[in-house]
């Protein structure tokens, strides 16, 4: 598997009108900020749901940040089209990776490769 493999089959998981209205490059991104991002380690130790939010929750602040500074808005349009649009679908690329992550550690490890590869 693939980085671009894992983000067809987080794609293929969104609900259509959603991922249509983002398109599948912001989606991309999100995985891909996702992975850059991910705190494998932290994430494991997390006892419960309410810990995996606040996790999750992190996570997405981090992507905001990042997705932000790569967009053509002012911050304060930016902050529109997140709070209306983009945050939906980012929380649910990262509750597709959590999923994921979660189910193979095989999964995980792949996780760590592509890490390694995107911080060279």
């Amino acid at each position: 598997m693939t980085l671009a493999d894992l983000q067809e089959q987080c794609w293929a998981s969104l609900p259509p009108l959603r991922k249509r209205i983002v398109g599948r490059d912001t989606v991309n991104d999100f995985v891909a900020l996702a992975v850059e991002n991910w705190e494998g380690e932290y994430l494991n130790a997390c006892q419960d749901n309410k810990q995996r939010g606040v996790y999750t929750h992190a996570l997405l602040g981090h992507m905001k940040r990042l997705h932000q500074a790569s967009s053509p808005y002012e911050a304060q349009e930016y902050g529109f089209i997140w709070v209306f649009l983009l945050q939906a679908v980012a929380f649910s690329v990262i509750e597709y990776l959590v999923k994921w992550w979660f189910e193979r550690r095989a999964n995980r490890v792949l996780l760590s490769a592509w890490q390694t590869e995107m911080r060279k």
